[in-house]
């Protein structure tokens, strides 16, 4: 059965002991509909309860903390959406990877994902993730965009199938993103979601400068930033990497034609 509020019945309560320990730990995620659930938490967003219950309850000072207010602040996170309470002070990740790159409009063979061109630098792509992967990289945050976004999460998905230590956290900018795409790119999105680790909307429905907002906590989130970026100074991917820059991120910056890596260190 399901306890009150959508408490899991592993936390049921043996009330005839005199003494009770509950713990519950709420680790909270943003699921499918925009709201905490429970499940594992990306950036260290966990609530750990540990509440200590007797008989004589009403006369024990040391712990105020009683199973109705327990309840009650259960019910608030999993009925507050995740913008504004979730998306900020988490802690970066030491272990993590964000990504950023353009769109496929931007490239030369645009939405042909059969170009050699384009086969070549999704190869490349999964190369470096594999590289940081080899080198103890464990969580990976995408945003989900049509283009580099999808094909930097799906070869995430691949390595985790030998590597289960892998993470994939989605950071999406509002639930609407994939409207508009063809029919394949929004099969290959919700696949994605499904598979996903966690997933957190910067908002429930699009306003001007979500997107900047998702790019932000994409590079709050991790220590390194992969991006395909073909130097251009204007544009999402533009405009991220200059504030992983002024936020001291290691950058790893692939560029799509040629191939060509180059890396600039933290600090």
């Amino acid at each position: 059965g399901q306890a009150p509020f959508g408490i899991p019945s592993c936390a049921k309560i043996a009330f005839s002991r005199p003494y009770i320990y509950l713990c519950v730990r709420a680790a909270v995620h943003c699921g499918g509909n925009g709201y905490p659930q429970w499940g594992r938490a990306p950036y260290f967003t966990e609530i750990l309860f540990v509440c200590f219950f007797s008989p004589k309850a009403g006369r024990n000072r040391r712990f105020q903390l009683s199973l109705q207010n327990l309840l009650r602040m259960i019910y608030f996170l999993q009925n507050t959406a995740i913008t504004g309470l979730w998306g900020k002070g988490y802690d970066m990740e030491e272990n993590g990877c964000a990504f950023t790159g353009h769109r496929p409009h931007k490239f030369p063979w645009h939405y042909n994902e059969m170009d050699s061109r384009c086969v070549a630098l999704k190869n490349a792509l999964a190369q470096q993730i594999a590289r940081l992967a080899s080198a103890g990289i464990t969580d990976f945050y995408s945003g989900g965009a049509d283009g580099v976004d999808c094909w930097a999460a799906l070869h995430v998905l691949a390595l985790r199938e030998q590597n289960p230590f892998l993470r994939l956290h989605l950071i999406l900018p509002h639930e609407a993103q994939a409207d508009g795409w063809s029919a394949p790119a929004q099969e290959r999105y919700e696949e994605i979601k499904q598979r996903a680790d966690s997933v957190e909307y910067v908002s429930r429905v699009y306003y001007d400068g979500c997107m900047m907002d998702r790019n932000h906590r994409l590079v709050d989130a991790a220590r390194i930033l992969l991006a395909v970026y073909n130097g251009e100074r204007r544009g999402g991917t533009a405009a991220t990497v200059r504030y992983a820059r002024k936020s001291g991120r290691e950058i790893i910056v692939l560029e799509p034609v040629s191939l060509d890596v180059w890396e600039r260190k933290r600090g």
